[in-house]
């Protein structure tokens, strides 16, 4: 993920560009939320990362979808486990 902050800073313009295409790809291949990708139903490491990624794309876009996308992932983490 420093990646994705380090072309942020450099290249602003190309890396929004980036960004946006790289979680636009993700919310689209997975629409229901991230755990669909790696079918893993507890919090992965990798899940974090590219949710942050489209955190900082909901930063730079203030686009509520990206934001609806990750609370949308992280919601079923956070709900008790049947008994």
């Amino acid at each position: 993920m420093a990646s994705l902050a380090l072309a942020f800073s450099i290249f602003p313009a190309q890396a929004t560009t980036w960004a946006v295409d790289f979680s636009n790809a993700i919310i689209k291949r997975w629409p229901s939320n991230i755990e669909s990708m790696t079918g893993k139903t507890k919090w992965e490491y990798s899940n974090g990362i590219i949710l942050h990624g489209i955190e900082k794309v909901y930063d730079y876009t203030k686009d509520v979808n990206y934001l609806n996308y990750i609370k949308n992932g992280l919601i079923p983490m956070f709900r008790p486990a049947a008994s």
